[in-house]
């Protein structure tokens, strides 16, 4: 197990103790990380980022998962789910930039802070046409990417995915844009 602050009800165990291996040099180190562009379903949108980790986390039972993975591995490649969230908390293995990528997230964060501390509050919406640009160009890059991987693979090629998951993004972005 790796420790951490003790803050979430989870615990994690590097790949190679959990596989059994030994790291012996550079080359065997890299064969259990997750590396890649992730998805993640979250309350109904979607998230973008970047995972790059050898942990293994399993969630206990008084948190629950960020959300669904949709593309990538997330907490630990079996179970679906990618990060933890108790109360305010949120750990996630998404790398970013996350927040300018996901502006429905960052708008989150912020109101929770401030209904924290001054209870609820009615915020002027900003104009984050950028910022879900930069998303949906993300979510392009990462199918885009996602279906050549798939194409080389597969027999019947990306299409089926990428409509499904360009569904879901328009769908997201469509429910939370500004009109």
């Amino acid at each position: 197990d790796l420790p951490g602050l003790g803050i979430l009800d989870v615990h994690t165990i590097h790949w190679a103790a959990e596989e059994g291996s030994i790291i012996k040099d550079i080359t065997t180190a890299g064969k259990g990380r997750m590396v890649g562009n992730l998805i993640v379903e979250w309350q109904g949108k979607t998230l973008i980022g970047f995972e790059n980790h050898g942990g293994r986390t399993y969630l206990g039972p008084k948190v629950s998962p960020l959300g669904k993975v949709l593309l990538g591995r997330g907490n630990n490649g079996r179970d679906g789910w990618e990060g933890a969230v108790y109360k305010n908390v949120i750990g996630t293995y998404l790398h970013g930039p996350v927040l300018p990528k996901n502006p429905h997230l960052a708008d989150y964060l912020i109101a929770a802070a401030l209904s924290r501390r001054y209870g609820q509050v009615e915020l002027t919406p900003l104009d984050d046409r950028l910022e879900w640009e930069a998303h949906v160009h993300a979510l392009q890059r990462a199918r885009q990417a996602k279906g050549e991987a798939i194409a080389k693979t597969s027999p019947t090629g990306p299409k089926a995915w990428a409509h499904s998951l360009a569904d879901r993004f328009a769908a997201s972005l469509k429910a939370l844009r500004p009109s």
